[in-house]
Order: C-alpha cells, then sequence, then structure tokens
C-alpha cells in the first residue's frame, strides 16, 4: 500500500510539472500575438485620430470655401450692378450728346458769313469708351473724315486699355494719356498703382496722365455709382500723380471745380514742373448745378497766379445760349467778347478738345462747328488754340 501512494504521488507531481511546462510554452507562443494585436489597437487609435483631425480641417476648408463662394457671388453681384449703373451712365450721356449737337447743328446754320478755320486741328479730350471703339484703324478714316489731325485719348471709365499694337499703327494721330481716377472707383482705373502709371510714361508711348476726376465737378456729385467720387483735388494719392508726372516732364488732366477751388490751387501749386491741365474749365456754371463751373473770371484770376496751369475749353464749347449761359459763344454765334478777350490775354494757355467719341457723326459735326468758332480769331491765335498749345504739352 505504502508503495502504491509513492506511485500516485509520483504520477501526480508529473502531471503538475507537464501542465505547468504546457502553460509556459503556450503563454511564450500567445505572447507575440497579443503584443502585435495591441500595436495594431494603437495603430488603429491612431489612425481614428488622424481621421478625426482630417475631418476637422476638411470641414475647415468647407467653411472657408463658402464663405469664398459667397464673397465671388457677392462680387459678380456688385460687378453687374456696376455694369448696369455704366451702361445707364453712357446712355445718358449719348442723350446728353445728342442733345449738345443737334444744338451745335442749329449754330452752325447761323455762321453762314463767318470762314472757317482751315489748318491744322487736333482734338486736346477725346474719350475711349472700351467694345465701342473698336477699330481705330476705321476711326482714323472717321478722322480724316473730320479733318483732325490727332487726338489726345482719355480711357472712358472701366474701359480695357488700348492695345499699344493698335495704337502704335497710329501714332500719328493718336497720343494716349495713362488713365488713373478716383471717380472710376468701381472699374480697375481706381486700383492702379503709381509704379504702372511711371512705367507707362517711362515707354513714351503714354504722353500724359488723366482725365482726374475729382470732387467740385459734375460726375462727382451724381448719385452714388461707378462714376461718383468724395475726393479732393489735393489728395496724397494726386499728390503723388503730380510729383511723378514731374520727374516724367508728363501733364496731368484734371477735372475738378466750384466750390473746391482752394484745393485745386493747392494741387495745382504742389510741383510747378508738372503742366496741370484744367478739363472743362470752360464750361457753363448754370450746366450743372449745383456744382457750378468756373467763369471767365475765374480763370482769369488763376492764369496769373499758376503758371503751370492751362486751361481745356471742351464740352461747353459745344453749347450755345440758353443752354449755357456762360459758353464761349452769344446767341447770335459770335464768341463772347469776354472770352475773346481772355484767348488774347492769354494765348499759349488755353486748348480746345470736343469731348467726344467715337461716332464718326458726331466727332465731324463738332469738328466742323469747333473750326468755326476758331474762325472768328486771328489766324494766329486760333493756330494756338487748335493745335500748337497742346502739341507743346505733349509732344516735347
Amino acid at each position: 500500500m505504502r508503495g502504491l501512494g509513492w506511485l500516485a504521488l509520483g504520477l501526480f507531481l508529473g502531471i503538475m510539472v507537464g501542465g505547468g511546462a504546457s502553460y509556459l510554452v503556450a503563454n511564450a507562443s500567445l505572447q507575440p500575438r497579443l503584443e502585435s494585436l495591441q500595436s495594431q489597437v494603437d495603430r488603429s487609435r491612431t489612425d481614428l485620430s488622424a481621421a478625426e483631425s482630417s475631418a476637422r480641417q476638411a470641414q475647415v476648408r468647407a467653411d472657408d470655401l463658402q464663405k469664398q463662394a459667397q464673397s465671388l457671388q457677392n462680387t459678380f453681384k456688385k460687378a453687374q450692378d456696376a455694369l448696369t449703373v455704366q451702361q445707364s451712365a453712357l446712355q445718358t450721356a449719348r442723350t446728353e450728346f445728342t442733345c449738345c449737337f443737334d444744338i451745335a447743328e442749329a449754330a452752325i446754320l447761323n455762321y453762314k458769313d463767318i470762314k472757317p478755320y482751315t489748318g491744322k486741328l487736333y482734338d486736346a479730350h477725346h474719350h475711349y469708351l472700351g467694345n465701342e471703339f473698336a477699330s481705330l484703324d476705321n476711326y482714323a478714316k472717321a478722322l480724316d473724315a473730320a479733318g483732325i489731325d490727332k487726338v489726345v485719348l482719355l480711357w472712358g471709365p472701366g474701359a480695357t486699355p488700348l492695345p499699344a499694337s493698335i495704337a502704335q499703327r497710329h501714332s500719328d494721330r493718336f497720343i494716349p494719356f495713362s488713365t488713373w481716377s478716383f471717380a472710376m472707383r468701381d472699374f480697375p482705373t481706381a486700383y492702379r498703382s503709381i509704379d504702372e502709371i511711371r512705367s507707362e510714361l517711362r515707354s513714351r508711348f503714354f504722353q500724359g496722365v488723366g482725365e482726374v476726376v475729382s470732387r467740385g465737378d459734375s460726375a462727382a456729385l451724381r448719385p452714388p455709382g461707378p462714376l461718383t467720387a468724395n475726393v479732393a483735388p489735393d489728395d496724397p494719392r494726386l499728390l503723388q500723380i503730380v510729383d511723378m508726372a514731374a520727374e516724367l516732364g508728363a501733364p496731368v488732366m484734371v477735372r475738378a471745380g466750384h466750390p473746391y477751388s482752394d484745393e485745386f490751387e493747392r494741387l495745382v501749386s504742389r510741383n510747378r514742373r508738372t503742366p496741370i491741365i484744367w478739363s472743362h474749365a470752360g464750361e457753363p456754371r448754370d450746366q450743372y448745378p449745383p456744382s457750378g463751373y468756373t467763369s471767365v473770371e475765374k480763370i482769369r484770376a488763376l492764369l496769373p497766379k499758376h503758371s503751370n496751369l492751362y486751361v481745356d475749353l471742351s464740352g461747353g464749347l459745344l453749347l450755345v445760349p440758353p443752354a449755357a449761359p456762360d459758353s464761349l459763344v452769344n446767341p447770335d454765334g459770335t464768341i463772347r467778347q469776354s472770352w475773346k478777350d481772355l484767348l488774347q490775354e492769354f494765348p499759349d494757355r488755353l486748348v480746345v478738345g470736343l469731348d467726344v467719341g467715337p461716332d464718326p457723326a458726331q466727332v465731324k459735326k463738332a469738328a466742323t462747328y469747333l473750326r468755326l468758332v476758331l474762325g472768328q480769331l486771328p489766324p494766329a491765335l486760333a493756330e494756338r488754340l487748335a493745335y500748337k498749345n497742346i502739341e507743346a504739352l505733349v509732344l516735347k
């Protein structure tokens, strides 16, 4: 019996030892698998965290894109509204021009006894209006028909700059100005840099800067829109333009009128080396109330004070009474004595322009009228107004 007990004990101990060894072997083989599974769990958690972060970033990007899309929609709507206003303004301008030309045509009939000026004629104030002026090749022929030798070419609001290759083919006809204007705030011309304009002037293809519209001008006092500005003539940005133009010997054409003459005088006196061409200064003060253009008396007071000031008689020159009580001519078509005295007193300080374009019929009618006005002056004075004064300013 004692022997059997020891045998049983031995068997039990053998089983226990063998089982423990098997457990250790099994545990050793499972450990790598457990560690692998734990590693996979850790990677999954990392991937999940990264996915959550990416999702948050994607949401931020989606929000940004939504804001950008809304901004683009707003910009597009603003552009559409600006285009509508521009089209309306152009239609209004066409109506106004038609009225002016009807008056001019009636005046031409009254000039039967006046011999027109037949010499060289430059239009010192001519607007480029974008697509309507698509073919300068054809328009050069229209200038021939109107008897106009050269035009100072000013961009209209929002007009695409004239391709240099086209204008250079007609460099004998077109004198381009580089455009920068406060008033065109809804158009690209309002955001051009000084460096961009300087580069154009240095090319010597562009001969001046303008037409710059500031407050005190009729366009600046119209209802809010693309042709509205409330910027002083002596605004620092415009003073920068004047200084830059002085470096390059280029004139600056500015629209500014009553009641801001003090601001305008500060602009003119900023740099005496810069010729300032005062757009429409001869336009009637009663034409665009309440802005009020200057009078003969005001011009006579300013010219002796500012040796770099030149007066552009375009626009109002096309009107006769009663539409324009301060216009250049009397109801009978003769030049007013006050204007004749001014022209003779300052023969080298005034230029003439039509302020029209691009309808060839209108240009021809306006040019015919202008030649009849100039025909009333002594030949030497008529030549100065017709081309010599503007030629001295822009074709040095």
